[in-house]
């Protein structure tokens, strides 16, 4: 809108300057040299009234869309050339670490007692047995007096003895039914039966000795022992047997063949024998 009215402001200030000019001019028939100065210029006019204000304008037409640009791909550049490299040398192997110490086991400190369970329940109470009949007492047996047998003899004097010697004893400690003979150093059988023996030997002084259990002469177990080359060197030796008697049978120690035959004695008692009645036949 205020465009449109300078506009027409501009044409109308246009408009009255052109008629302006067309006035002043002068005559054609007038002599140009003889014309005077210009005169003062009048004073300017009024401003006329604004004029309409003008149409609205048209729409701009949209204009054409331009072409499109070309877009031209670049070629490709050649591949840059470049040697690979050659691998560097083997480092040097480092060396062998030391042995680790091995680890300390320790057990474990033992845990604290566990509580005591609940006590369980009382079982039912069986029913109780009938009564037994009670058999008839028997007859009073015989007295066993006079079937009993057992000695031990001890040696408290040493002895040197030969092959086939018998070994002597000088005490007892016991003889029950006096079967074993002090007189001889023999048992004899009275009541046939198993019996068991069992002897030690003491030796004193460096020796090397032999000694067998016989039955009836003939050997039945035997131990062979020796002492080093020192004074006074001391050792004791022993075995046992079970032999199967007849009333009249005879068991004793006897000396077999050594070297060196002694056996120690003393009040220490280091040799004894000892025999008793298992059971009878």
């Amino acid at each position: 809108m205020i465009l449109s009215v300078v506009f027409l402001a501009i044409a109308i200030i246009s408009s009255l300057g052109s008629t302006q000019s067309q006035q002043s001019q002068p005559e054609n028939n007038c002599n140009t040299c003889c014309q005077g100065p210009g005169g003062i210029p009048g004073t300017p006019g009024t401003a006329g009234q604004h004029g309409l204000p003008g149409r609205d304008g048209r729409d701009a037409r949209k204009g054409d869309k331009g072409e499109s640009g070309i877009n031209i791909k670049g070629d490709k550049g050649d591949d840059g050339f470049g040697q690979i490299g050659l691998p560097g040398p083997q480092g040097i192997r480092g060396e062998k670490g030391d042995k680790g110490l091995q680890g300390v086991s320790v057990p474990g400190k033992t845990g604290p007692r566990g509580p005591v369970g609940s006590m369980g329940i009382q079982g039912i109470t069986g029913e109780a047995g009938s009564a037994g009949t009670i058999g008839q007492k028997g007859q009073k047996g015989q007295c066993g007096q006079g079937r009993r047998s057992a000695f031990t003899a001890i040696k408290t004097s040493a002895q040197t003895g030969n092959t086939n010697d018998v070994v002597t004893f000088q005490e007892t400690s016991a003889n029950i039914n006096g079967h074993f003979s002090l007189a001889t150093s023999k048992f004899t059988c009275v009541i046939p039966g198993t019996y068991v023996f069992t002897f030690t030997i003491g030796i004193h002084e460096p020796t090397d000795i032999y000694i067998k259990l016989v039955l009836n002469g003939n050997h039945t177990v035997g131990v062979h022992t020796r002492t080093g080359g020192i004074s006074n060197d001391f050792d004791t030796t022993s075995s046992s047997a079970i032999l199967n008697l007849q009333s009249g049978d005879q068991v004793w120690l006897m000396f077999g063949s050594s070297s060196s035959r002694r056996v120690a004695g003393s009040s220490k008692r280091y040799t004894s024998f000892s025999g008793f009645l298992l059971y009878e036949n």
